[in-house]
Parts: structure tokens; sequence; C-alpha cells
């Protein structure tokens, strides 16, 4: 696993061990990612607040930071995990555009920061996790206005998606399904 692009381009990111996590595969992050810049559902990644909900290594978050985000919440409860992504942070030099909160993401009971504009919410696959941790992040008041949402699920899963949150687009890759979502 590296950082796709931007300007720590290359840098190998260290994994988590075991079965703990499932790392979002190359292909569908770096999808993601031209997806972001491509302007279509968002002004690219420069200055954004990002929210890495079920982070694993931190790779999403990371890679945002990479591109020119302004700072990235890593939200994990493994911690084996989150020891990895803070070594991630570390090595990638982004520990002042970083910030840890060890956590589930189903139950996390307050938000201190500013409100994001983007979130990536990365669940283990059919878990039901996805829904549960984005409303519980709404009703802390962790999103901004318009926020960009995105889910990745296993591609046969189906979500009815609360108010405030719109379906703008949706693609497949492989097994996986992205969900892009606007918050209202």
């Amino acid at each position: 696993m590296q950082i796709i692009a931007g300007q720590k381009r290359g840098a190998k990111l260290i994994s988590v061990d075991g079965q703990s996590v499932r790392p979002t595969a190359q292909r569908t992050r770096e999808s993601l990612f031209n997806i972001l810049q491509g302007g279509k559902l968002s002004d690219g990644l420069t200055d954004i607040r990002a929210l890495d909900l079920f982070a694993g290594s931190g790779a999403l978050g990371l890679e945002a930071l990479s591109r020119g985000g302004a700072h990235s919440y890593f939200v994990e409860k493994a911690p084996d995990a989150v020891a990895v992504i803070k070594q991630n942070i570390a090595k990638l030099g982004f520990d002042r555009q970083s910030s840890v909160l060890q956590s589930d993401c189903t139950t996390t009971s307050r938000w201190v920061y500013e409100p994001v504009n983007l979130v990536f919410c990365d669940p283990p696959y059919d878990k039901g996790l996805a829904l549960p941790a984005l409303a519980n992040f709404k009703k802390l008041g962790a999103f901004s206005d318009d926020a960009l949402v995105i889910i990745e699920a296993r591609k046969t899963e189906r979500f009815d998606f609360p108010d405030g949150l719109e379906l703008v687009d949706e693609r497949r890759y492989g097994i996986a399904a992205l969900y892009f979502l606007r918050y209202r």
C-alpha cells in the first residue's frame, strides 16, 4: 500500500496485520480520488477537512492530506490499527494536520473539532455499520453543510439513506461499490 499522488506520492504505508481491517483496494482508492479531483462532485481536495471513519491504516485520510487537504481526522477502535495510523502519520510528517480518535464509530460520544466537508466511511463489509456511524457523527455535528460523504461497501449491500443524506453518484469496482452522498 502506498500514497498514490500528491506531495507524498509513492510513500509506502504500514499495513495493519491480521483480519481486523479490510483495506480499500489500490485501484478503488485511485478511482475515488480521481473522481474527487475531477470537479464533478467537489472542488478538489485543497484545504478540505476529512473524516476517515473505520480508518484502518489511515490510507484514505492520508491520501487526502497528500493531495492538499488541510486536516484529517481518523476514527478507529482497534488498538493495533490506531498504532499503525499514528506510525503512518509520523512517517509522512502529517502530525500537525492529523487527529486520531480511538473510538467505535457508531458510539463516539463527542466531536470537539471543526465540522468536516469530506467523509470517508469504509466499515467492514456486511456488518451494517455505515449508516449507524454516519447517523452518530451527524448527530454530533461533525459534518459541515454540503459535506460530501463516501461509503465503500460490498456491491451487493443495499441502503436506505436517511434524511439529510442524498445519493448523488454510485460507482462499482470489482466487489466494491462507492456511494457518494451529499449532506444537506
